[in-house]
């Protein structure tokens, strides 16, 4: 029971992100399936949620899973561990520019850009 806990490698903390982001598509296909159906046929959500069920079932929300598998395991861990790694070279780089590592302005120039990684990942991922 010694010391900090160990961080995830990049590797990691990749398979992570694509598995939590596998894990998410669960709920979140039906929706995007409504959605491109709306599209399509320029219906309401209603009537659009219930020709779904009507004609091809309850399980017909999640056709195609497969594929959306696919694009999470691949895209998400790699956009995600990607992003990871030059937050990190992107705050060395900015903090070690503007003050030493053991004075109290690294530490405040550290948080603010943990504060712009975390608005970047809210807008973009």
């Amino acid at each position: 029971m010694g010391g900090e806990p160990r961080k995830p490698t990049l590797i990691e903390s990749m398979a992570c992100g694509g598995l939590a982001a596998a894990f998410a598509v669960n709920f979140t296909h039906p929706i995007e399936l409504v959605k491109t159906r709306m599209q399509a046929s320029g219906g309401s959500v209603g009537g659009t949620v219930s020709a779904v069920m009507k004609n091809e079932g309850l399980l017909s929300f999640w056709k195609g899973l497969p594929f959306a598998y696919g694009r999470e395991l691949s895209y998400t861990s790699i956009k995600l561990g990607a992003c990871k790694l030059y937050f990190i070279m992107f705050v060395h780089m900015i903090c070690t520019f503007f003050a030493t590592e053991d004075s109290a302005l690294y530490l405040y120039c550290n948080g603010y850009c943990c504060i712009l990684y975390s608005c970047f990942i809210l807008i973009y991922v």
